[in-house]
């Protein structure tokens, strides 16, 4: 009977603590810089939804900015979003920390299924700006390029540049890296309007979905606890002091 009673008060402890760790770096996540500046970008990304029709943000972006200087910078700009990014952090990763390096393949893998499904199986029939408005609408048209037609909710390329950079923020301390972090990701979501592949909304809720599946594997990530969290080539754990 004591030892039972002894045993199930240590399995107590132990699992409380094992959650207030968890919940402590899920807090850390979302109390981070990177997060404070989301907040903001939540807080004042809304305003328009109440005080404009934001399918014309790209309109007016396009009418305002666009240019062939801001071309030859947004089109290569726009790339460092696509779905090869996971792929090529996740193999760098693997040098610094194995665990680190499969969090991210998970990350990449989530954002994936949450864009596609939602683009494919939830909202099939949302056009691209340049097929709802048409491309007569558009002030600012370049050539030789291919503007997308369908599947364009949500911005797939901004949920991978908010998804990189959150958790990116989470592994690295350092505030002005984590500012760093924001501005890429906010940039990406402005280049997917520029461009005129993507509506405001599509960016703006591609963004809250990546910070949501983020805050969902930092909550989660004992699930990784098992994975080594070292680099394939050392023998010690890696510690990040960022």
């Amino acid at each position: 009977m004591p030892v039972a009673f002894y045993s199930e008060i240590f399995i107590n402890k132990t699992s409380n603590l094992i959650m207030q760790q968890r919940f402590s770096e899920l807090h850390q996540f979302v109390t981070n810089t990177f997060s404070k500046y989301f907040a903001g970008f939540i807080i004042l990304g809304t305003l328009p939804f109440f005080f404009m029709d934001t399918a014309n943000i790209v309109v007016i972006v396009n009418d305002s900015i666009a240019s062939p200087f801001w071309d030859s910078i947004m089109k290569p700009y726009t790339h460092l979003a696509s779905g090869l990014i996971f792929f090529i952090l996740a193999v760098l990763l693997l040098f610094v920390s194995v665990r680190y390096s499969a969090m991210m393949c998970v990350c990449g893998i989530l954002v994936l299924i949450f864009s596609q499904f939602f683009k494919r199986v939830v909202f099939p029939d949302e056009m691209r700006p340049t097929v709802e408005f048409g491309l007569h609408q558009f002030s600012h048209i370049m050539g030789n390029f291919k503007y997308y037609k369908h599947n364009a909710f949500p911005s797939g390329h901004t949920m991978a540049a908010f998804a990189v950079a959150g958790l990116l923020s989470f592994w690295v301390k350092n505030k002005w890296a984590q500012v760093g972090f924001f501005t890429y990701a906010v940039l990406i979501g402005f280049s997917r309007i520029y461009l005129l592949h993507h509506f405001y909304t599509d960016v703006f809720w591609g963004a809250v979905g990546a910070y949501g599946i983020v805050a969902i594997i930092v909550a989660g990530n004992k699930f990784f606890d098992k994975v080594p969290n070292r680099g394939v080539f050392k023998h010690k754990d890696f510690r990040h002091k960022i």
